[in-house]
Parts: structure tokens; C-alpha cells; sequence
């Protein structure tokens, strides 16, 4: 018998913390998160995504939370969505 799955679709939303904006990321999207991009050389276009607080990776789906693709580490759920344009560069001094 196969075990029922539970599905949660996280609206977008902005972090309940105030973690860090990884160095990793270039621009800001329409709800003020941190966005990195990443060109994908198999299919030739950019990718954006929300950069982790810890290792400025994307986020993953872990076993019960959302998790760094490199380190691992719970992260806010936020993180996990797709970034919602326009765009804005960050300026660094």
C-alpha cells in the first residue's frame, strides 16, 4: 500500500528572519529577496534563484524541511520559491 503524500505550496512570502543576503546573489526580486543567477549551459537560459543565507546555494526539499543544497541546513521556506520579477541589480559599495 502506498503511503499518502502531502503537498504545501508556499505563497510567496518574504523570510520571518532578517538572515543575511549572501554575496552569491546580484539582484533584488519584486518582494525585496535575494536573487542569484545561474546560466544553465544545457538549456542556454539563466536561471534565478532565492541564494541561502549560509552558502548561497538553492534550496531543496529535505526529509521534513527545506533545506541548503550544499550544507544542508534548515533554511525559511521562502528561499524555495521562484523569484518574482522585475529584477532589481543590488548596488554594492
Amino acid at each position: 500500500m502506498s503511503k499518502p503524500i502531502k503537498i504545501i505550496v508556499q505563497p510567496p512570502t518574504v523570510p520571518t528572519t532578517a538572515a543575511d543576503i549572501h554575496p552569491t546573489a546580484t539582484h533584488l526580486d519584486a518582494l525585496g529577496m535575494p536573487v542569484a543567477i545561474y546560466h544553465d549551459e544545457y538549456t542556454g537560459k539563466d536561471q534565478p534563484y532565492h541564494p541561502t543565507p549560509c552558502c548561497g546555494a538553492s534550496a531543496k526539499g529535505c526529509d521534513g524541511y527545506i533545506g541548503c543544497r550544499k550544507c544542508y541546513e534548515e533554511i525559511d521556506p521562502a528561499y524555495g520559491n521562484v523569484p518574482l520579477e522585475p529584477f532589481t541589480e543590488i548596488e554594492r559599495s
